[in-house]
């Protein structure tokens, strides 16, 4: 089910920003000047907010789970094993 629900997911974010763009073309695309092109990017990012905000959901929600520390060396904490004045976040071990 979760497998199911996460392609729901993925699909309603594509949706969105499809529609988004149609809605934002049909709006106005058909009265192009010189104010329209200014703010265009800042209607545009609007347009996009509920695409946005159903990929960051499913993200959130259906991230694919990160592969454990490989041989490689690459354990995704750059630079922490080796400061010594790294802050911790638990009490100092005895």
């Amino acid at each position: 089910m979760g497998k199911i629900l996460s392609v729901i997911w993925l699909g309603a974010a594509i949706a969105f920003s499809i529609g988004g763009l149609a809605f934002f073309v049909l709006l106005f695309g058909r009265q192009i000047n010189v104010f329209w092109i200014i703010v265009l990017p800042i209607i545009f990012a609007v347009y996009q907010i509920p695409a946005a905000v159903v990929f960051w959901l499913w993200r959130r929600k259906y991230r694919p789970a990160r592969p454990a520390s490989s041989d490689e060396g690459d354990s995704g904490s750059e630079g922490r094993e080796t400061d010594p004045t790294a802050d911790t976040a638990g009490p100092p071990e005895k």
